[in-house]
Parts: structure tokens; C-alpha cells; sequence
């Protein structure tokens, strides 16, 4: 995706404005003075205050390379190694978008902008975690006791904003900690039982 380069002006001015101010408090005024632009030019290349949210959100990911960091988990062998892959994905990207994705997501329920941007990310999130449990329950491995649905909620839950923050941000805990317990735990709660030989499950490769 490419961008205006008065578009990165405004992400360069939001990215600014965010290192003393939640995102909601942000009034597109303010980020027009901020960005050097009119409140009329804000809007001529956003249309609305929702939108400008959500095209910084993926400003974010493209900037931070998204597609790369996502490519070992889409090429996967297998979809006990796309969980390895997802792991390790989590662990080293969300660092990357925490605070802006944070932001938008603690805000959904009392900033209707907030929850355009949020909304827009859950959306994306959950179609790649579905995408992944599919691919589980077409080859056998996914747990008896999981619908595509429950298994889909159970990953988005298990690889919240919220559970990142606490455990890198206010715990200390590091990257490779975060990467290694939840690709343990995804495959001790999702895999089918024959799948879990602990060797297998501590290095998430599927194999003896």
C-alpha cells in the first residue's frame, strides 16, 4: 500500500503527538496544526477522523514490514508449524505496533473513532487465526473439543494486546520467554493429543 506523501506527513505528526497524548484525545485540528495542514486538507485526504486511524494503523504495519514477518507463517508446512510460526510472529512483532494498536484497542468502547481503527484490526487478526485453525482441522490435528469458532476465539484471546502488555511491558518478561511459553501453550491447548510429545510441542515442529 502507498501513501500520499501529505498522508505521511500527517502519520509522521501523529506519531509525534502520541508520545505525550492518547490517540482519542488527538482532535483533527490539533493534528492539522501539528502536520502543518488545513483542518479542510485533513479531511480532503481522509475523510474522516475513523479513517485517518485506520490508514495510520496500517501505515504502522507497512512500515514495520508486516508482509515479511508474516511470510514464515504463510508458507508453513504444516499448521502445527504455522503455530510455531505465529509464536514467534507475536513475540517479535506486536513490540513493534503495541503502543499504537494498544491505544486504539483500550479506547474502542468510549471513542467511536477508536473503535473504527480497533474494529478494522480485529477484523484482519481474526481472519488470519481462522485461516490458521482451519488449516488445523483439515489435517486431524486440532482438539476434539474445538469448533473452528471456539479455536479461533481461544488464539485471538491468547495473543491479545492486553496479555503482550503485561508480560513484556509490566513483567520484563522477553521476547524469546513470550515466543517459547505461548508456543507451548498453543499447542498444549489447541493439538490433539497424539500431537503433544513434549520435544515436539517445546520446539513446535510437529516431529519426534
Amino acid at each position: 500500500m502507498s501513501f500520499h506523501p501529505t498522508q505521511e506527513r500527517v502519520f509522521g505528526a501523529i506519531t509525534s503527538l502520541l508520545e505525550d497524548h492518547e490517540m482519542a484525545t488527538i482532535a483533527m485540528s490539533r493534528l492539522a496544526q501539528a502536520a502543518g495542514l488545513s483542518r479542510q486538507a485533513l479531511y480532503l485526504h481522509f475523510g474522516s477522523r475513523s479513517n485517518l486511524f485506520v490508514q495510520y494503523a496500517r501505515h504502522i504495519d507497512e512500515k514495520h514490514g508486516i508482509a515479511e514477518e508474516l511470510a514464515p507463517l504463510r508458507s508453513a508446512n504444516s499448521g502445527v508449524e504455522a503455530l510455531a510460526a505465529l509464536a514467534k510472529f507475536w513475540a517479535s512483532y506486536t513490540p513493534k505496533v503495541y503502543r499504537v494498536a494498544w491505544s486504539v484497542e483500550k479506547l474502542r468502547g468510549v471513542d467511536e473513532d477508536s473503535a473504527e481503527a480497533w474494529q478494522d484490526r480485529t477484523d484482519a487478526r481474526s481472519e488470519g487465526n481462522r485461516i490458521l485453525v482451519q488449516r488445523l482441522a483439515a489435517e486431524g490435528v486440532l482438539a476434539e473439543h474445538w469448533t473452528v469458532e471456539t479455536a479461533t476465539d481461544w488464539l485471538y484471546a491468547l495473543t491479545s494486546f492486553a496479555n503482550w502488555g503485561y508480560l513484556a511491558e509490566d513483567r520484563g518478561w522477553s521476547a524469546a520467554e513470550v515466543e517459547r511459553h505461548l508456543r507451548f501453550l498453543l499447542h498444549r491447548t489447541l493439538l490433539r493429543n497424539e500431537m503433544l510429545s513434549t520435544e515436539a510441542t517445546v520446539r513446535g515442529d510437529g516431529t519426534d
